[in-house]
């Protein structure tokens, strides 16, 4: 195999391979990128049996063929190519050659392209939207997915289009976030995404932008942008019905500058996570402020407060300082709403121009 191929587009193709590339692996293979050369075009691609990327770039072949080499080893030598241009190419052995200009050459070890694992080719046909919402939708609600590997059906989010909207819905058992978005199509789909998925997923959709089209086979979503494809083995269990957990509205909501109560809780925040015993810390709601207070015992406290509007009742809850930023963080509104209803009760949050998003967190006992 010999190829000739810009610098920026092979780059660009071993970024998006080094996602499903594993550092490590008992299976070498793995960690890999396959590369096809055939035509006026060359196909880059990398599977860790979980997640799959394949993307075609031009450039000029010299002569057909296929093999595969490590990743970061081939991404991190193209980035120290000193032209814009540079060849690829490899012998009988899979020995890979990268020239660049003048005396600059690299030898890579390679692989027999033919051992490389089969990936499987995106269906023709899928839900078109655009990537941005896709993402957008992604972003709302990652942060609540449970990191937990071994609890596969909170180890990620769960995302359905359906009556023109596109839902995503992610808990770790002690918060959860649902958001609701409009989608211009009739299709239906519905996939529990595993987090590292909706991590690459998100990322290949902020990258790519313009269109993405997603479709459903035998558990595996197919996402194809122009000329890259990801393929993802999706989770085969029961997302908990989090909608039945999402309490109705009450009469203690309050309304607060969203950047206020963040830094607020950031400034309290580096009392209560000196602590030993916990890193929460209380929230006290009355009728124009909230109070936030947290110590340790071996450092001392802090306290600060934040005007709010319609606070109505004096009461408090124990809070998650980190629990609380990011459900915050997530919401792009100036003002927030926040529902405190009592000491034991979950607090939920809303931004205060639209009813899609909502998060829920469960209280601290302090």
């Amino acid at each position: 195999m010999k190829i000739t191929i810009q610098k920026q587009e092979a780059a660009r193709a071993l970024a998006a391979c080094l996602s499903a590339s594993q550092r490590s692996s008992t299976l070498p293979i793995l960690t890999c990128s396959l590369i096809v050369a055939d035509g006026a075009s060359v196909r880059f691609a990398a599977t860790d049996l979980m997640l799959s990327v394949a993307t075609t770039v031009e450039a000029n072949v010299g002569e057909s063929g296929s093999v595969a080499v490590n990743t970061r080893a081939l991404l991190e030598r193209v980035k120290a190519m000193n032209c814009d241009e540079f060849t690829i190419s490899s012998d009988s052995s899979n020995h890979v050659t990268i020239k660049g200009k003048g005396a600059r050459k690299y030898t890579l070890h390679g692989i027999d392209g033919e051992e490389f694992p089969s990936i499987d080719t995106p269906p023709d046909d899928g839900i078109v939207a655009p990537s941005s919402l896709i993402s957008s939708a992604i972003a709302d609600v990652a942060y609540a997915a449970s990191d937990d590997d071994t609890r596969a059906n909170l180890n990620g989010a769960l995302v359905e289009i359906a009556n023109g909207k596109i839902v995503s819905a992610a808990t770790d058992g002690h918060r959860l976030s649902r958001s609701s978005r409009d989608i211009d199509t009739d299709a239906k789909l519905s996939m529990l995404l595993p987090l590292r998925g909706l991590n690459e997923l998100r990322k290949a959709c902020d990258a790519a932008g313009g269109d993405v089209t997603l479709a459903v086979v035998m558990n595996t979503l197919f996402a194809s942008f122009g000329g890259t494809a990801m393929s993802l083995k999706l989770v085969d269990a029961q997302f908990p019905p989090i909608d039945q957990v999402i309490p109705s509205r009450s009469d203690t909501p309050f309304s607060v500058v969203r950047e206020d109560l963040i830094d607020a809780i950031r400034a309290v925040g580096i009392s209560a996570a000196q602590s030993k015993v916990s890193a929460g810390m209380r929230l006290e709601v009355d009728k124009s402020k909230v109070k936030l207070s947290g110590e340790s015992a071996e450092t001392g406290a802090g306290y600060d407060e934040v005007k709010i509007e319609d606070g109505g009742k004096s009461r408090s809850v124990g809070i998650n300082p980190k629990f609380m930023i990011d459900a915050m963080t997530a919401i792009a509104s100036t003002r927030v709403i926040i529902d405190v209803p009592g000491e034991l009760e979950p607090i939920v949050i809303r931004p205060d121009d639209e009813t899609s998003f909502v998060a829920v967190i469960m209280p601290m006992r302090i």
